[in-house]
């Protein structure tokens, strides 16, 4: 059972290593099969978690575009979990979309050192 945000496990050794991959990836090919290791591994520790019905684990191609993704819309299933009222209102005012919210989240160098330190944590 996850609360407060706390998984069962320790994800970091299995992330930190691909994530790092995506980072230092110097073209968009080798920032894609680092991602799909990514996407792969995150449905796979969202399904073992059973919070939500499973989600797909399978990498598609994207259309008719060069690019492979892994469908799944884990913010939806959870969403629809969400009874807390509070919680709630955060996920109404801070809703999933597109990259550039993520660019806008890292962009301010305030903001990306506190993303290097999450990598570097250990507790």
């Amino acid at each position: 059972m996850v609360r407060h945000g706390v998984l069962p496990v320790d994800v970091r050794p299995d992330l930190t290593p691909t994530l790092w991959r995506v980072v230092q990836a110097e073209t968009w090919q080798s920032r894609e099969d680092a991602l799909l290791s990514v996407y792969e591994k995150l449905a796979a520790m969202h399904n073992a978690l059973q919070l939500t019905g499973p989600v797909s684990t399978e990498v598609e191609q994207m259309w008719n575009r060069p690019f492979k993704v892994v469908w799944a819309d884990f913010p939806e299933l959870l969403r629809a979990k969400i009874e807390d009222p509070a919680v709630l209102t955060v996920a109404e005012r801070w809703p999933v979309g597109p990259v550039d919210q993520f660019r806008d989240l890292i962009w301010p160098t305030k903001n990306r050192r506190v993303l290097l330190r999450i990598f570097d944590h250990d507790e």
